[in-house]
């Protein structure tokens, strides 16, 4: 058969592409929808398979366009967008397929006869039901490997955001520039540090992290840096610290903030001279390693609040990394979801309902994936063999509307940027509106008018 294959992910893309030509059929690929249009256009296929949020296509738009003679349309539908299959016209011709899936679900489906409308489960959706297009219960099934739009390694995201984190890390990796990794508990700065260690030249050496926040100060200069032990009349012995562990490889300063100012200090001359001298000891030791280092505040902040050294800051880093927390980038429930219950749903198949999705969509996640993880193991062991994971079993503390994130339009949510903005100009000048209005780039008329809107005068 020919095949038009619509799909902006490269390696998805070229994973179905593969396994479609292996089974023999003729396949054309194109990555947005202007090229798909042209596609169309110039040929009929047998099959269409495309992607629901194809860039510079819209799905009802492109399925009202589709050729009657093309036999058979399979919709590729992202996680957590059940919404898309409330109503199918054609449920004999067109198959809605959910993320997450493998290639034999695609070629199962264009060997379905006319009439088949089940689906293997945990990977696909039924057809919604024809008629007359009216409201149906959305249920998102998790189960079978998991698939996203971007991924760096274990992490996986269906947002810009953290597309232009992967991209930057990726470029990273190898290289021997200092990196500060900047994100909330939880947002996963350990693992895209080890990420990036792995796809590095130093992946055969070790990646060792260190954190201040467990020991007291002088067992963590011990632990840092090794020490001489007393071995009775045979003298001295060295006792590595973990800094000798990484040489070759990669060491990564964990909550950095966390380490004392003295620690801070000999850290700054390990950075500057790649040596240190072990406690006790006169020896210069040398070390080939790459620096990566992580906080959860912002440096600007720890700067300003003295809890960072200047000198060790602009010595390590040279380039920053800030990891977007989970509330910001809501589009990565779904696929973190499936990604969660692959890894530790045994190989089941878990269904959730609208109502729970949603609540996931709008829970602030102070936790962040980390909360996430664990919020799916929690009900993947209470679900037993019902098979179905609840709001009570995901978010079980949830007895607050103040824990939800409430819907918000984009004029409301511009309009409290602009007033945070306003109030911050303010603070910088000293309450002086000519200079803020100079540097706002608006006439001091327009600040008080914006003022007074806001009620900031």
């Amino acid at each position: 058969m020919k095949i038009l294959l619509a799909e902006d992910r490269q390696t998805t893309r070229e994973i179905l592409t593969n396994a479609l030509v292996a089974a023999g059929h003729e396949v054309f690929a194109v990555a947005d929808g202007q090229r798909l249009a042209e596609a169309l256009s110039a040929n009929v296929p047998d099959v269409l398979i495309a992607e629901v949020d194809l860039p510079g296509s819209e799905h009802e738009v492109l399925r009202q366009a589709i050729p009657r003679r093309t036999r058979r349309v399979i919709f590729l539908v992202p996680a957590g967008r059940p919404e898309v299959l409330k109503s199918n016209p054609e449920p004999d011709r067109i198959r809605y397929v959910m993320q997450p899936f493998e290639s034999s679900d695609i070629l199962k489906q264009l060997s379905l006869p006319a009439d088949a409308g089940s689906a293997p489960a945990g990977t696909l959706f039924p057809n919604p039901p024809s008629g007359d297009g009216g409201p149906m219960t959305d249920t998102l099934s998790l189960g079978g490997k998991s698939a996203a739009r971007w991924t760096f390694g274990e992490m996986v995201s269906e947002s810009d955001s953290m597309r232009d984190v992967f991209s930057m890390a990726r470029t990273l990796a190898d290289h021997t520039a200092g990196v500060l990794i900047v994100g909330e508990t939880g947002s996963g700065k350990s693992l895209l540090a080890q990420t990036m260690h792995a796809r590095s030249r130093r992946a055969q050496r070790p990646l060792v992290r260190l954190s201040a926040s467990s020991l007291p100060e002088r067992d963590l200069e011990e632990t840092l840096f090794g020490r001489m032990v007393s071995s009775g009349s045979g003298g001295p012995r060295v006792q590595e610290g973990r800094i000798e562990a990484a040489n070759g490889g990669t060491l990564l300063f964990d909550d950095l903030d966390d380490f004392p100012a003295s620690i801070q200090l000999k850290i700054l001359d390990l950075v500057q001279t790649r040596s240190f001298h072990r406690p006790g000891s006169a020896d210069l030791i040398r070390v080939d390693a790459r620096f990566i280092a992580a906080t959860k505040v912002a440096p600007e902040k720890l700067l300003q609040q003295g809890r960072l050294r200047e000198d060790l800051y602009f010595s390590l880093v040279e380039v920053e990394i800030s990891l977007p927390p989970l509330r910001e980038r809501q589009l990565d429930i779904g696929v973190l979801l499936a990604r969660f219950v692959e890894r530790h749903g045994g190989g089941g198949t878990y269904d959730l309902d609208a109502e729970t999705i949603d609540a996931l969509k709008r829970y602030h996640w102070p936790g962040n994936v980390r909360e996430l993880e664990g919020s799916v193991r929690r009900a993947l062991a209470l679900a037993a063999s019902t098979q179905k994971l609840t709001r009570d079993m995901l978010l079980p503390n949830l007895t607050e509307a103040s824990k939800l994130i409430p819907p918000e339009s984009m004029q409301s949510v511009v309009e409290r940027a602009e007033q945070d903005h306003i109030k911050r100009t303010l603070a910088r000048t000293g309450g002086n509106r000519g200079e803020a209005a100079k540097i706002l780039g608006i006439s001091r008329k327009n600040l008080w008018e914006k003022m007074k809107e806001y009620g900031l005068e």
